[in-house]
């Protein structure tokens, strides 16, 4: 009996010792925080295993994991996207995909756990602007028909299976090829790819661009409002007036000639909309001051060129859009001064709203270089 008694608690000493080496070999493989979320990765260099924790909640763990790969961050709108690669013991790998929320409700972060599995190729495309974000990865290999893309779309995460193109594989067109791909993820198809939205005043303006046609797409509340041909680049650049107006400023830059800043403006919730086209031509920078008068909001914006003596100015007030150009002060045409308040308050001169609130001076954003959807099983909420 004592004999039994002593082999069985060597039996489990002996497990204890190798649970608690298995433990130590758990390291830390990468740590990321960022806007209120932390991504860290673990392996346990005994087992192999892979585990990956958010906010201190395990998350996905995973077998025969040789080597994982640098956690990449992407800042959307309203959400944080981790992406990183795990590389199995036998060669092939994927990419771990989390998708959380910044509003604090942890039950809509999502996890895509085995993207673009033994797919050697993925490109990002990611577009970011104030209020706004567009972020899709497409994954395909050289030997296979298919191809495989994720892309946040509504604050979700979203992957589907497509048909990989020939274009795909060529370094000539191969970023208006993926555009492409990710316009069709999108349901903006023929459209092109979605490049800016926003809201005011109870309308939804939205932007669409396609780079092969050279068609660009102005949509006001789910309705095509406006199209222009031959265009480089467009975008929604700013939203400006909050619940009582609704001014829109666009970004149009044709294939040929100067960029300019068109103005979409609808003075109440019940407003006839109106568009502006020729305003800020060729300007670069803008700054902005908005005041309230009473229940109607009053804006005034300056655009301008750094290094030229011309300004275009923008205003709303009593509910009236109006444009005209201006010569700058000299302290404009300084590149030390030309940021400074006083200077550009200056330029907006008195006639426009009176604010206790500096003049917010800004770069106009400016383009980067570069049917019903199901997630697939494996992209869960955690």
């Amino acid at each position: 009996m004592l004999v039994v008694l002593a082999g069985v608690m060597l039996l489990l000493a002996s497990m204890a010792i190798r649970t608690a080496s298995a433990d130590d070999m758990k390291r830390k493989t990468g740590d990321a925080f960022f806007k209120g979320h932390r991504l860290v990765t673990f392996i346990n260099d005994m087992t192999r295993q892979a585990t990956i924790e958010l906010d201190d909640r395990e998350i996905l763990a995973k077998e025969d994991v040789a080597e994982i790969g640098k956690i990449n961050t992407y800042d959307l709108d309203g959400s944080v996207l981790y992406m990183l690669h795990l590389k199995t013991r036998s060669g092939c790998g994927s990419n771990v995909i989390v998708h959380a929320m910044l509003t604090g409700d942890s039950g809509k972060n999502q996890i895509l756990s085995d993207f673009a599995a033994c797919n050697d190729l993925v490109e990002i495309q990611l577009t970011t602007r104030k209020g706004w974000a567009l972020w899709a990865a497409v994954a395909y290999r050289n030997d296979r028909p298919t191809a495989r893309i994720a892309y946040v779309i509504a604050n979700k995460l979203e992957s589907q299976e497509i048909k990989a193109p020939s274009c795909l594989f060529t370094r000539v067109d191969q970023l208006n090829c993926l555009q492409s791909l990710v316009a069709e993820a999108f349901g903006s198809g023929e459209l092109g790819l979605p490049t800016g939205s926003g809201s005011a005043a109870d309308h939804k303006v939205e932007t669409f661009h396609n780079k092969q046609t050279g068609k660009a797409t102005l949509k006001l509340d789910n309705r095509v409002f406006r199209t222009f041909d031959n265009a480089k680049d467009f975008f929604l650049a700013s939203v400006e007036g909050g619940n009582e107006l609704g001014l829109f400023v666009l970004f149009l830059r044709p294939a040929t000639g100067c960029a300019t800043r068109p103005l979409l403006f609808l003075a109440d919730r019940k407003g006839e909309p109106s568009i502006t086209m020729d305003y800020a031509l060729g300007a670069d920078r803008m700054a902005s001051l908005t005041s309230t008068k009473g229940a109607q909001v009053q804006w005034m914006g300056l655009a301008f060129k750094a290094g030229e003596p011309r300004g275009y100015i923008a205003s709303v007030l009593d509910r009236k859009l109006t444009t005209r150009t201006t010569m700058l002060p000299a302290c404009m045409l300084e590149a030390d001064k030309m940021n400074d308040n006083r200077c550009v308050s200056e330029a907006l001169g008195k006639s426009g709203p009176q604010s206790s609130e500096p003049p917010q001076l800004r770069v106009i954003p400016m383009p980067l270089p570069g049917a019903a959807r199901k997630p697939p099983p494996r992209t869960q909420g955690i």
